[in-house]
C-alpha cells in the first residue's frame, strides 16, 4: 500500500461524552495529530507501511505515532498503531502501551473495501478490547469506555501500488 496516505480514528459522540464525563481528553503522539472531521475529535496519521495479501484474504498496516488519552498528568500512551485484517474481515489493532504491544480494538470489516488498486474505509467501528479497556482502567482507575464499545470510527483511503519483482 502507498505510504503517506492519512487516516483518522474519530471520537465518536457516545465516547467523546465518556471521556468528558470523566475529564479524559484524547491527545495525538507525533507524527499523529489531532485534528477535527464533522464535528469529531480525530487523531490524524499516515500509514507509515501497509501490505495487502493478493488474494484479498487481508491486508496489514502500521503508522507511526499513536494516541493517548490524558487527565492532569495520568496518561495512557497507544503508540505505533498496527492492524491486520483476517480472512473473515475482522480487524485487530494493537499499539505499544507501557513497553508492550497489546490488541486495543477490534472491528468487523462489513466498510472495508478491498480491491488490488485501493484500500478504503469510512465510519468503521473500532470497539475496544478488554486489554484496551484494562489498559485505560490502571491509569485511571476505571475505563470511561467499556470492553466492547465503541471508541473511534476510523476512515482511512489507501492507493495499493504493485508489487516489484
Amino acid at each position: 500500500m502507498q505510504t503517506g496516505d492519512p487516516l483518522t480514528f474519530c471520537l465518536t459522540d457516545a465516547s467523546a461524552t465518556a471521556l468528558r464525563e470523566a475529564d479524559i481528553e484524547l491527545d495525538g503522539i507525533a507524527p499523529a495529530t489531532l485534528v477535527t472531521e464533522g464535528g469529531h475529535q480525530c487523531m490524524r496519521a499516515v500509514l507509515a507501511s501497509g501490505q495487502i495479501n493478493t488474494d484479498l484474504t487481508g491486508l496489514t498496516g502500521s503508522v507511526k505515532g499513536g494516541f493517548a488519552f490524558h487527565r492532569g498528568a495520568q496518561r495512557a500512551e497507544f503508540a505505533d498503531p498496527s492492524a491486520t485484517l483476517a480472512p473473515d474481515r475482522t480487524g485487530t489493532y494493537s499499539a505499544v502501551h507501557q513497553g508492550k504491544r497489546v490488541d486495543v480494538m477490534t472491528s468487523t470489516a462489513a466498510t472495508v473495501d478491498l480491491s488490488l488498486s485501493k484500500v478504503s474505509t469510512k465510519d468503521l467501528p473500532l470497539r475496544l478490547t478488554q486489554a484496551g479497556a484494562d489498559a485505560l482502567t490502571a491509569q485511571f482507575t476505571n475505563s470511561p469506555i467499556p470492553a466492547g464499545g465503541q471508541l473511534f470510527a476510523a476512515n482511512a483511503s489507501f492507493k495499493v501500488l504493485p508489487a516489484l519483482s
